[in-house]
């Protein structure tokens, strides 16, 4: 499960600790909605230490009823520290959720499914069936993939005279470019005497 949008008001917070934004919130409380109606009996979850992705495996392990143990690992750990972390599971456990980040997430997926997915959305899910009877037996191509859960669409109403919606600095800076060559056009433009 990759963990749900997070809050980018402040850009110049480290990935670490950025919070869920809202819609975030909503998206995995949703997801958390569609796993306990799949009658999911998940008995590990499994986190990367940023404050998304563990707001995300809480309002998971909430519904689901779970602890949530924290691995750095699946902070920016690649394919052979997820590897790791699955196969270090106890034998007791059935079924495990683990909620990361991409790239790693979706690269860890497509290496127990042996076979080239997208990359897993925010706030979605992917669920792998295991042809193991142990976690230490997991290794390219075991993964049969299931589903995807995906949160719902949000649709947002903007009003003709709200403002426009926050933008992170890369719109912000095309926006200025767009302006100023609107700007540079109209002053290069000859002007009728």
């Amino acid at each position: 499960m990759r963990h749900a949008e997070a809050d980018r008001s402040d850009p110049l917070a480290e990935e670490t600790v950025r919070p869920l934004s809202p819609a975030g919130e909503r998206a995995v409380a949703s997801l958390a909605e569609q796993l306990a109606g799949l009658g999911l009996a998940a008995d590990v979850l499994l986190s990367s230490q940023a404050v998304c992705s563990r707001a995300t495996a809480g309002i998971i392990a909430a519904k689901l009823s779970l602890k949530v143990l924290i691995d750095r690992r699946l902070y920016d750990g690649g394919v052979v520290d997820f590897q790791e972390v699955v196969r270090s599971l106890e034998h007791s456990h059935n079924t495990a959720i683990l909620v990361g980040h991409n790239s790693s997430l979706s690269e860890f997926m497509r290496y127990l499914t042996d076979a080239n997915r997208e990359d897993i959305p925010p706030g979605s899910a992917v669920i792998v069936d295991l042809a193991i009877n142990i976690w230490h037996h997991v290794f390219i191509g075991k993964g049969l993939f299931r589903t995807q859960l995906f949160p719902p669409e949000e649709v947002v109403e903007i009003k003709e005279d709200a403002p426009p919606p926050p933008r992170g600095w890369k719109d912000r800076l095309c926006h200025w470019l767009d302006l100023k060559i609107d700007e540079d056009v109209e002053k290069e433009e000859p002007q009728s005497s």
